[in-house]
């Protein structure tokens, strides 16, 4: 398998830098006439996958909007990152997790593990305060291809 840093290379190459967020959040379920529930979260999230398949390489679901539906939310999240996978786009977990210890490794377990039902091609991540923080297991864990990066490395990355 190739980097995550090639794929990424490949994506930008052919489609641009654009990511294209995933959001289904209750303003903007309203506006498309959709249910503020999991079967309206995967209509929205499904659709923006059939639009945007062909035109940009990279979608970031918001994992909180999934998340506040319970395990409903996560069954559509998961489906929401099968479809988008098979459809050749790179997933960003959007889920800006931060903690000690086990509790990264855990994230880094359900984010980036392979064969994991909520496997993602990058997640973020909002560090710990220490160099050893969260971040240290989270990329410990991530298998070949795959990328965990901090808000502040996103910032610093330049294309």
């Amino acid at each position: 398998m190739n980097s995550f840093g090639d794929r990424l290379g490949a994506v930008v190459g052919t489609h641009g830098r654009l990511c294209l967020g995933i959001d289904p959040h209750p303003s903007l379920l309203a506006q498309w006439g959709l249910n503020d529930d999991p079967q309206g979260a995967l209509s929205l999230a499904l659709h923006t996958i059939d639009v945007a398949h062909d035109r940009v390489g990279i979608v970031k679901p918001q994992v909180a909007f999934f998340e506040r539906f319970g395990s409903a939310g996560y069954a559509v999240l998961e489906e929401v990152i099968r479809v988008a996978r098979d459809a050749g786009l790179l997933v960003i977990a959007d889920g800006k997790r931060g903690d000690i210890g086990s509790t990264a490794e855990a994230y880094g377990e359900a984010w980036l593990s392979p064969g994991s039902p909520l496997e993602a091609d990058a997640m973020t991540a909002v560090p710990h305060s220490t160099p050893s923080g969260p971040l240290r297991p989270a990329r410990a864990e991530t298998r070949p291809g795959q990328a965990a990066q901090t808000p502040a490395e996103k910032r610093r990355r330049h294309y």
